[in-house]
């Protein structure tokens, strides 16, 4: 099960609607920190079939703030497991059947497509290559 870490940079006066967010979603693992200019950082850890919906609601909720920033990181590795990720691998594994699709978000899609559309060197002479 794929796991994504999403940073969220918000002003400090946004703490509590962003805690009370984390909360009505059912995320238990996260963690904030202060930066020295008034901000407030949140780390989340997610699944990755979890990580297009939150972070929907964070872009319609706060998109309009100047110092609003939302970072996705794929994460390779998590110790100690988050409680809630292995209990719900569990409920799926003994729910669901084995082929089910494992689905990124539209964002990582977005950028995947964004860095693969580029018009390179490589790419003209591959063309011009492939036309001789």
């Amino acid at each position: 099960m794929a796991l994504r870490l999403l940073e969220i940079i918000l002003p400090e006066e946004h703490f509590n609607d962003v805690a009370e967010l984390l909360k009505q979603h059912g995320v238990t693992d996260y963690w904030q920190t202060c930066s020295c200019e008034s901000k407030i950082i949140f780390k989340i850890i997610l699944q990755d079939e979890r990580t297009e919906e939150l972070t929907d609601q964070f872009e319609r909720k706060y998109n309009y703030l100047d110092d609003f920033r939302l970072i996705l990181f794929p994460l390779e590795a998590s110790y100690p497991r988050p409680e809630q990720i292995e209990r719900e691998s569990a409920e799926s594994f003994a729910d669901k059947p084995q082929s089910t699709s494992i689905r990124v978000s539209r964002q990582e899609l977005y950028n995947d497509i964004f860095d693969s559309s580029k018009l390179t060197k490589v790419f003209l002479i591959m063309v011009f290559l492939s036309t001789i």
